[in-house]
């Protein structure tokens, strides 16, 4: 699964999906800041993707800054679904 959108919602959704059953192997927001902040979380909901993987496996996600580059990438990261988390 790849997650599109890493600000706030994207951060609470993070922490609420099974990670034995949903795999996050990319994260794709066009804010430099969003995708920092995926990964570290922050207070409240927003656990992050090392407290929610672990140092080790967060640091092999991928980034993109882009929806289009995300996407030229699917096959190569073996991409099944997205979780679209942009604002309305």
């Amino acid at each position: 699964t790849a997650l599109i959108g890493c600000g706030d919602e994207g951060g609470v959704l993070v922490g609420d999906h099974n990670p034995e059953y949903n795999k996050i192997v990319a994260v794709c927001d066009i804010r430099p800041s969003n995708l920092d902040r995926i990964f570290d979380g922050d207070t409240g909901p927003r656990k992050g993707l090392k407290k929610v993987y672990g140092d080790k496996e967060a640091a092999a996600i991928k980034r993109f800054g882009s929806v289009d580059e995300l996407l030229a990438k699917k096959d190569e990261l073996g991409l099944e679904a997205v979780i679209i988390a942009t604002p309305l």
